[in-house]
């Protein structure tokens, strides 16, 4: 959540003063930066052994492919990316036309607003052990279709937009908090294969969330992309609500 932050706030900022492609340019020599900070920094792997054995491997794979319960968490990981990709990123193209007309380093002024996710995302853990994971993710969601739904109405000041912005982030934040640890529940061996199984099905729901978001704005607007992230946030809701029961 805070390198979110920051790389959409440096971001602004950078492309506000200098352009876009240098925007890109400082992001890329952060990224290398960390790659070679975390190589140099990060301990090394305890009581982890790598299996070089493909078949293994593949076999493994077919099995959490079986799985309906990791089938589950992982459709309900792409949900949250395509939610958080397609939403954030067309309010942000919707608030920099008129009448708002905000320029990049407003825009990246809004992303503060993740800093509030990073405060309430740890306090949810102590609710998943009270409450169940389901619970506190179906609340999660509807948190975050409340807080879309707020930016859809018509003719609202920018503060209603922003308190907006920041009740959706923050259930999204905290429904992937609760999908990372309903991974593990779910799986008890080969368990890095199955945390990369859901990455990539979470991943594949922000460049899905992006493109059919972008189409819908295209065609219609921002009330258009914001109705599809609702259906994105309903369809999680009913497979949460269907598929964690077991």
């Amino acid at each position: 959540m805070f390198g979110g932050f920051s790389g959409r706030f440096l971001a602004g900022y950078v492309s506000d003063f200098f352009g876009w492609r240098e925007a890109f340019v400082v992001l890329a020599a952060l990224s290398l930066l960390g790659a070679l900070f975390v190589r140099h920094r990060l301990p090394p792997s305890r009581r982890f052994v790598a299996r070089r054995d493909a078949a293994h491997s593949l076999l493994q794979l077919l099995a959490h492919l079986r799985n309906p319960q990791l089938r589950s968490v992982c459709l309900t990981g792409f949900c949250i990316l395509f939610c958080l990709v397609g939403g954030l990123t067309y309010l942000m193209v919707y608030l920099s036309a008129a009448p708002f007309s905000l320029s990049s380093r407003e825009l990246g002024n809004l992303f503060l607003v993740y800093l509030v996710g990073v405060l309430v995302t740890p306090l949810s853990a102590r609710a998943m052990s009270q409450h169940g994971l389901r619970r506190i993710l179906l609340f999660a969601l509807a948190c975050s279709a409340c807080g879309l739904s707020l930016t859809l109405l018509p003719s609202l000041p920018l503060i209603v937009i922003v308190i907006g912005m920041t009740v959706f982030s923050s259930g999204i934040f905290c429904a992937q908090a609760v999908a990372i640890r309903r991974v593990a529940e779910v799986v008890r061996e080969s368990r890095s294969l199955a945390s990369g199984l859901y990455g990539s099905c979470y991943y594949a729901g922000g460049a899905a969330g992006t493109w059919l978001c972008a189409s819908a704005y295209v065609g219609a607007g921002w009330p258009a992309a914001g109705g599809v992230v609702l259906i994105v946030l309903a369809i999680a809701a009913v497979e949460a609500w269907i598929g964690w029961k077991r």
